[in-house]
């Protein structure tokens, strides 16, 4: 081989070598920029998620706290990346409306590499709907059938007794259920209020009056059912057992909570109350006979009886009974010659007998509260990343 053709042969492979040189570089670099390009991604998925759950953070926080303003910077890391979270709450000027503005970010500034910012707006509402825990003188959550020449009326014991009131016609029977049948009146009696069936129902099949009774207000399906809050025994109570009163025999309780595995009042035992007291019932609960209950000053605010189960609530004979009965998952019976003086909550009441339930207003102080059907996001929107 001569001295040029050995020059020629090294100038190709010096050229080989350049082009091979050119394409390895063009291929490293397409590669970091696909990882980069990954990395971006994935950066962005995290700083969305990060905004993502600020927002819930603030949700759980204006549940309680009204004021709330924020999640504050807070520092995150997800093994790989770090960065930070926060929220800013604003009113809207609409009641119990909020807006929230969410960032989730990636690297300390733009400067960073793999750089990436979520943004996320969303619109809250944290109104509730609240109702009396005792809205008339018989709420059930199923259906209530009254008969007999009992009805019932209403008084306000702030007031005076039931004589000074005169019976105003708020002896509400108020029943969620929307079914046929799910308010009966029949019988003699008169009912000084409305009949108001659940939300839906048809008041012509759900409410059905008969027999020479009147009713003096309205029958009708409600907007919204009545929210029923779940009753159970506070931990501090220690159970009293089975209070049995039967035969003349006595008890006497002062101001309190109190907790039995069931009660049975009968042929003539009575529970006297000095003071305020609720009691928690585990269990049935059997009033009856002439003697029964006696709440202090005649005051149904001050006795309320709390049954935490499906047992049966019965109250009979001739005594009257100043007390406010919430037993919502019981079928609760009234009959008898005796007065209700107060309001009664079951699932499923019976109302017979000669005796009027006479609701108290006082009670309608007592409230439960429900979240509306439009609480917590009403809008969400993802700005930029």
């Amino acid at each position: 081989m001569t001295k040029d053709e050995k020059g020629n042969a090294l100038i190709l492979t010096l050229l080989f070598v350049s082009l091979m040189s050119v394409f390895s570089l063009a291929l490293s670099y397409g590669a970091l920029s696909e990882v980069r390009a990954v990395e971006r991604f994935e950066n962005r998925i995290v700083a969305f998620h990060w905004a993502e759950g600020a927002v819930d953070q603030t949700l759980v926080e204006l549940r309680d706290n009204a004021s709330y303003s924020g999640v504050p910077q807070t520092s995150a890391s997800n093994g790989r990346a770090s960065g930070s979270f926060q929220t800013t709450v604003t009113a809207t000027g609409s009641p119990d409306t909020y807006q929230i503005a969410a960032l989730g970010t990636i690297g300390a500034n733009t400067a960073s590499y793999g750089y990436q910012q979520s943004s996320i707006t969303a619109v809250a509402n944290f109104s509730t709907t609240s109702s009396s825990t005792f809205p008339g003188a018989i709420f059930a959550q199923t259906s209530i059938s009254q008969s007999g020449d009992g009805g019932t009326d209403a008084y306000d014991s702030r007031n005076g007794d039931h004589d000074s009131d005169d019976g105003a016609n708020e002896g509400h029977l108020i029943s969620n259920g929307t079914g046929a049948n799910t308010i009966v009146k029949s019988g003699d009696g008169t009912v000084r209020g409305n009949l108001t069936a659940g939300p839906g129902a048809n008041p012509s099949t759900a409410i059905v009056v008969s027999g020479d009774g009147i009713v003096t207000g309205s029958r009708s399906a409600g907007t919204n059912a009545i929210p029923v809050e779940a009753v159970s025994v506070p931990t501090e109570l220690t159970s009293g057992g089975n209070l049995v009163l039967d035969r003349g025999t006595t008890t006497t309780l002062g101001s309190g909570n109190y907790w039995y595995s069931s009660i049975s009042i009968t042929r003539g035992g009575r529970l006297t109350l000095t003071g305020s007291a609720t009691i928690y019932v585990s269990g049935s609960v059997t009033i009856s006979g002439d003697g029964g209950i006696v709440t202090a000053g005649s005051l149904p605010t001050n006795l309320r009886i709390n049954v935490t189960t499906t047992d049966a609530v019965s109250k009979s004979g001739d005594s009257n009974l100043y007390a406010a009965i919430y037993a919502p998952q019981s079928t609760v019976t009234v009959s008898g010659d005796g007065d209700v003086f107060g309001a009664i909550v079951g699932n499923v009441v019976s109302h017979s007998g000669d005796g009027t339930v006479h609701y108290d207003k006082a009670l309608a102080a007592d409230t439960n509260e429900s979240n509306s059907p439009n609480q917590n996001l009403r809008a969400w929107s993802e700005v930029s990343y």
